[in-house]
């Protein structure tokens, strides 16, 4: 695999990083209504994503929020969404290595739990 860069996204990159998910969930790129309805939703959520030279190749990202277990207790949770690679860049460990950073860094930031909610469960059951 060429060099894959994976970072934070910058803001100015949002867009850009919206369309290689909606790629990667194999539709077409978002709309300027629909980005700017999302666009406070990128602020409150942690993010990274891969970069192919200067081309966003991948992505994941969690938000934080609070999930009652079982005696009651509220424990910070990592909602991880936004997940997706390029078709060109499957199959080359690219997703297992953003969804272990995005957990190291969520421990890192005291949440106590992650939890994602798939479409395609069973391409995530090692996670």
């Amino acid at each position: 695999m060429s060099d894959i860069d994976i970072r934070a996204v910058e803001e100015h990159e949002r867009r850009d990083v919206a369309d290689t998910i909606r790629a990667a969930l194999l539709t077409g790129p978002v709309n300027d209504e629909d980005f700017e309805r999302s666009r406070s939703s990128w602020d409150e959520c942690d993010t990274l994503a891969a970069w192919d030279s200067d081309r966003c190749v991948g992505h994941v990202g969690a938000f934080q929020f609070d999930s009652t277990v079982p005696g009651g207790a509220k424990v910070t949770t990592a909602g991880v969404t936004r997940v997706g690679v390029l078709p060109t860049h499957t199959r080359r460990g690219l997703l297992t290595q953003m969804l272990h950073r995005l957990l190291v860094e969520s421990r890192e930031r005291d949440y106590v739990l992650a939890s994602l909610h798939a479409s395609e469960t069973p391409i995530y059951r090692r996670f």
